[in-house]
């Protein structure tokens, strides 16, 4: 039996977690037999793992909490058959240009998350040993010989059944629709609650039969990568206000936000790590993209984003958020207001039960072309 070590010890946030489980599956389902294990940030929401029976074991490196002062390699097997590492943040420090930027890119200084992680690669290069050899996943994918990865593997999760039974509160007998109004970044990334209000009326008027639920954390708790930053009480009060359909999702927890994700038909959100979470449970996930990153995993379920009219998109993490400042151009009232129609497009394509992945794709492709953007940052997705 092979063990495989997924090294994936990178930023926090949900989808970071989201492509170590993926990525676990990919091995998982190439190597028959084979056991896989995974490494993650302490401050990630690892107990996600647990909702993937092809994981072995997670192991928790102490990079995101400068209190810990415990940089040595936690108590773990020195010895494996393979190690993959996800090396993209030592490879941003040592090799800046290598990722595809715009001009006059400056990288960020780096931090403590940033400067501990870099220094678990370079302890975990000489204290963990690979018998049978060493992969990495970034720039591009190269793996030892011997070692397989079926980039085809969709990982589903399996969602508690306590958390099946909360969900199973919020039954409705016409669409269900999960609004994530905001991620964990700053909140000039994010559509303001008067551009959700006419999302929502919108989506109201073309389905009236619909719930809408939102969902959210006000505080991060354990997980500071979990809180959704723009909208605090006023934001979501006025949101909630804005009709008798929309039900207040707020601080149920990961897992049962999770839950909530599988009972839903659609989940509309802004470009956010935990709107992975929607393809690993079998939610269609409509985006209201914009900002530095275009959308990338989807794990074979359909997608749509909503592109914006920007030459500059995606920025690719060249965009200066400023956490008191002004909304970015792509979030910004009037022109959230002219991607409606497009938004009520991708609704009635994902809400289609007839919709397939592969028409997802094709027709993502073909927005693309049409779309005007920086389409040499935009990612190739099979």
């Amino acid at each position: 039996m092979a063990s495989i070590l997924v090294n994936h010890v990178y930023y926090s946030p949900v989808g970071h977690v989201v492509e170590a489980i993926r990525y676990a599956r990919g091995f998982h389902d190439a190597n028959p037999g084979s056991e896989v294990h995974v490494a993650l940030s302490d401050g990630a929401p690892w107990e996600l793992c647990a909702g993937a029976p092809w994981i072995a074991g997670v192991y928790r490196i102490p990079v995101a909490d400068p209190g810990s002062c415990d940089l040595s390699v936690p108590e773990m097997p020195r010895e494996w058959d393979y190690i993959v590492d996800n090396n993209l943040m030592v490879l941003e420090d040592e090799s800046p240009g290598l990722l595809v930027r715009p001009d006059g890119y400056q990288p960020p200084q780096r931090g403590w998350e940033e400067e501990a992680t870099i220094a678990y690669y370079a302890r975990a290069g000489s204290e963990l040993t690979a018998r049978k050899g060493r992969g990495v996943l970034f720039p591009q994918m190269a793996l030892p010989s011997g070692l397989g990865y079926d980039a085809d593997a969709n990982a589903t999760l399996e969602v508690p059944a306590g958390s099946r039974a909360f969900a199973a509160r919020y039954a409705h007998g016409g669409t269900k629709i999960c609004i994530l109004p905001a991620g964990s970044g700053p909140a000039a990334q994010y559509p303001g609650a008067e551009s959700w209000i006419a999302i929502i009326g919108a989506l109201r008027e073309r389905f009236p039969a619909a719930r809408f639920y939102l969902t959210g954390t006000r505080g991060g708790g354990r997980h500071r990568h979990l809180t959704t930053t723009r909208y605090l009480d006023d934001g979501l009060t006025r949101i909630l206000a804005s009709g008798d359909d929309l039900v207040d999702c707020y601080d149920v927890g990961l897992w049962h936000q999770a839950a909530l994700l599988e009972t839903c038909d659609l989940l509309v959100s802004p470009h956010s790590g935990f709107s992975f979470l929607a393809s690993c449970v079998g939610t269609p996930w409509l985006t209201v993209s914009g900002g530095n990153w275009p959308e990338s995993f989807f794990n074979g379920v359909p997608f749509y984003s909503v592109l914006p009219d920007n030459p500059e998109y995606p920025y690719v993490g060249a965009y200066d958020y400023d956490y008191d400042g002004p909304t970015i151009p792509d979030m910004r009232h009037e022109r959230l207001l002219a991607r409606i129609p497009d938004l009520l497009a991708g609704a009635a394509f994902l809400l289609d039960p007839a919709t397939t992945y592969e028409a997802a794709l094709a027709r993502h492709q073909a927005n693309i072309t049409r779309a005007r953007i920086r389409h040499d940052r935009m990612p190739v997705i099979a």
